[in-house]
């Protein structure tokens, strides 16, 4: 079995905060929208997005939603179809 060579280049942009603004193969993000903290997606161009709590916890977004015990600690993950 030959080796296979693989050539492939990925481009970032990051906004003043850091947060990675475009992404390839992703596309533009948007930040800290609603409830969600200034480094927290909140969408993807591609249509995601992505909701949270007021302690800056995601709740749901690319297909899952994320319970949270009163500690801040996830307990239950689903998966939606």
């Amino acid at each position: 079995m030959g080796s296979q060579e693989y050539n492939r280049t990925l481009n970032y942009q990051y906004d003043t905060l850091g947060n990675i603004t475009d992404k390839t193969g992703v596309g533009s993000m948007q930040y800290g929208a609603g409830n969600a903290g200034p480094h927290a997606v909140t969408s993807i161009n591609h249509g995601a997005t992505f909701d949270y709590d007021a302690n800056d916890n995601m709740l749901q977004g690319k297909e899952r939603t994320i319970a949270w015990t009163s500690a801040d600690q996830p307990y239950l993950l689903t998966k939606n179809n």
